[in-house]
């Protein structure tokens, strides 16, 4: 979903408190959410994403959406806007605990883009790469587990239907999927 961003810019950063909700009729930037403390869910759609502390959502530039708190106490946020050509893209929900610069970001950006000379906006720039690089990273590792799943879909459509047949043998499933024994093994660990 990140693989070709072209012209990315920041537009603007912003590190607050969320109110108890309300509704965006189209985002001017493409947006990482980042949720500091608390939990916000977001209607979109097609779907609804729930937001907790130490988890980001993508949200893409134009999307309508609604949002609201869904927690007792305080519910901080940093948002980056950003500008540039991202593709087809959708609003995608992704956990920071993996992510190494994950508390600095949350923390710290906001104040180093706006107060920052340019050695601190390079900085931030050079943040947000490697924040797409994490993302980018969790996207295809979701491409390769659908991408594995398809292998081993006949296996798992048998088993449903045979279940219970005393005739049932294991070590013959990777058959139905056309690729051998160990690599079969290798899918479902």
């Amino acid at each position: 979903m990140f693989d070709n961003i072209e012209n990315l810019k920041i537009a603007s950063v912003t590190h607050g408190n969320s109110s108890q909700g309300g509704k965006n009729t189209g985002r001017k930037n493409h947006s990482f959410i980042m949720r500091v403390s608390g939990c916000v869910k977001y209607r979109f759609e097609k779907e609804d994403i729930i937001v907790c502390e130490g988890e980001m959502v993508f949200i893409p530039k134009g999307t309508v959406y609604e949002h609201e708190k869904v927690c007792e106490g305080e519910t901080v946020y940093t948002i980056i806007n950003m500008e540039g050509d991202f593709g087809d893209t959708k609003p995608c929900l992704y956990r920071l605990s993996d992510f190494c610069d994950a508390e600095y970001i949350m923390y710290h950006f906001a104040d180093l883009w706006k107060f920052g000379g340019a050695s601190q906006k390079h900085k931030c720039m050079s943040l947000l790469y490697s924040l797409l690089s994490f993302v980018s990273n969790v996207e295809s590792q979701k491409y390769d587990e659908k991408k594995k799943f398809c292998i081993i879909q006949p296996a798992e459509e048998y088993l449903k239907k045979h279940i219970y047949d005393c005739d049932l043998k294991v070590s013959e499933l990777h058959l139905l999927c056309g690729v051998s024994d160990t690599y079969f093994r290798k899918i479902l660990r």
